[in-house]
């Protein structure tokens, strides 16, 4: 069987001190995905969907220096992050009256 749709997903992602103490180390860091996604009816050749969510989440900083548990927070944050934006693009998808209708 042939494919009907295609997704196609392209991301951003930037990471910034979002609390910066007196000594100029950072202790909260925030995430940012932004997300465009493209389904397309490979059958009619065309967009039927197009979708650009950010979503934003926040870590916080262990200790100074290298820190396991910083690094687990960071990727617990950020996968939760990518979770929540897919998320949000499938209830999206949800609200479309017709999948079949090109629109763009």
């Amino acid at each position: 069987d042939k494919p009907k749709y295609r997704l196609l997903v392209n991301s951003l992602k930037t990471e910034s001190a979002a609390v910066i103490n007196k000594d100029a180390t950072a202790s909260k860091f925030k995430i940012k995905y932004l997300i465009n996604y493209d389904l397309y009816n490979l059958y009619k050749n065309c967009k039927v969907f197009n979708k650009e969510i950010t979503t934003v989440s926040t870590y916080n900083a262990k200790a100074a220096g290298y820190s396991f548990g910083t690094d687990l927070s960071q990727k617990e944050s950020a996968v939760q992050n990518i979770n929540n934006n897919i998320n949000e693009f499938i209830s999206s998808l949800n609200q479309l009256l017709d999948i079949d209708s090109c629109g763009g």
